[in-house]
């Protein structure tokens, strides 16, 4: 015999039994470990992550796009949110969906003459377990163009590493907008 449930009552089953074990005493839903466990941060691994994304800044500036393939984990990951040669938003659901992107906008960037620095002169926070960190961190992308203009455009930036056997790897970043930008021509006048 094959039972479904409507979703509204498989909610309200589900709130029953975590009010029936709140009544008994006792967490419907604990973490692994016991009741006062707390996330561990681990100043170590916080530096090394801080390590590796100063490397993905490098990586970026130099259009290394091994390094960056190599940076990204091969499972466990969670799509990501870039942004494109234009700044247009564009989500990436796969692993080999962003190294695709990321190998045609490197591409794109070299074809047109520009060099782009991404300059990490603003805040990075890491926070770390042994295995498992997440990061934050605000930067001026600083593109130089063939004619000699050139733009600032801010930039956010949330990425979600795991440890592996090769070491840290991103799982998920989110880069966005971080304000507007300044663009300045070939004599150096901000034009916008």
């Amino acid at each position: 015999m094959k039972v479904n449930y409507p979703r509204r009552q498989f909610f309200g089953i589900g709130a029953a039994v975590a009010s029936a074990a709140a009544l008994a005493g006792r967490p419907a839903f604990a973490a692994s470990g016991s009741a006062n466990s707390v996330v561990e941060w681990d100043k170590k691994a916080e530096k090394e992550v801080l390590t590796l994304l100063h490397h993905m800044h490098h990586a970026w500036n130099d259009g290394d796009v091994e390094f960056i393939k190599g940076a990204v984990a091969d499972e466990g990951f969670v799509g990501t949110f870039e942004l494109t040669g234009d700044e247009s938003p564009v989500v990436l659901t796969s692993r080999s969906e962003l190294i695709a992107f990321v190998e045609k906008l490197v591409g794109d960037i070299k074809a047109s003459g520009s060099k782009t620095e991404a300059s990490p002169n603003r805040t990075h926070q890491v926070r770390a377990t042994s295995t498992f960190a997440i990061c934050t961190e605000q930067c001026d992308l600083i593109e130089s163009h063939a004619d000699g203009s050139r733009s600032i455009l801010p930039h956010r930036g949330t990425s979600a590493l795991a440890k592996t056997e090769d070491g840290w790897k991103f799982v998920h970043w989110h880069v966005s907008e971080g304000g507007n930008g300044k663009h300045f021509d070939a004599a150096g006048k901000q034009i916008a």
